[in-house]
């Protein structure tokens, strides 16, 4: 069983550098595109549905080598353990590309993430004064990437990826079927 759990570690920690190396791909190919997808809600929730794959595939493909069982326990190892490699590698990224190939990218996100937010607003027929109050707020916020800022945004990422990650395993465990004669 050890050597089971080893296994299964290897295979998160693969598909884990596919993940993050994946993460950077669809970024880096939006970034040089238009620089505006970074804050689009259509670019957003594509990117959330291929993880979603990139998180279910390595568990059907073990669950396959498993002679189409797997554990709750394994599936969530798996697609935890994905999510951990893929996190880590993107937060790296994310550092060095706010801070070192890109230093305007941050102040450029948060006039994005204004417009963004004035037309989303603009839209609810809100009152100037709410609209204003709203860029006031963003206007107020760091939006650069400081070592402390990426790690607290790790740190949010594991609660997340670990809710997801037991949700994912609840859905794709398989255990074997129970004989009503034994």
């Amino acid at each position: 069983m050890e050597n089971q759990t080893k296994t299964t570690l290897e295979h998160g920690l693969k598909w884990g550098l596919i993940y993050g190396m994946a993460n950077i791909a669809f970024f880096l190919i939006a970034y040089l595109i238009d620089k505006t997808l970074l804050v689009s809600m259509w670019f957003s929730g594509g990117i959330f549905i291929i993880n979603l794959i990139l998180l279910i595939f390595p568990v059907i493909a073990k669950r396959k080598e498993f002679k189409g069982l797997i554990s709750f326990n394994d599936a969530f190892i798996i697609c935890f353990t994905v999510f951990l490699g893929g996190a880590l590698i993107q937060n790296i990224f994310t550092f060095f590309l706010y801070n070192f190939i890109d230093t305007g990218l941050a102040e450029f996100i948060k006039q994005q993430t204004i417009e963004s937010t004035v037309s989303l607003l603009g839209k609810f027929n809100l009152e100037q004064d709410q609209i204003d109050k709203a860029i006031s707020d963003i206007q107020s916020q760091d939006f650069t990437q400081t070592p402390a800022r990426i790690s607290l945004q790790f740190f949010y990422s594991m609660i997340y990826g670990g809710l997801i990650s037991m949700i994912l395993a609840a859905i794709l465990k398989k255990a074997p079927k129970v004989s009503d004669f034994e």
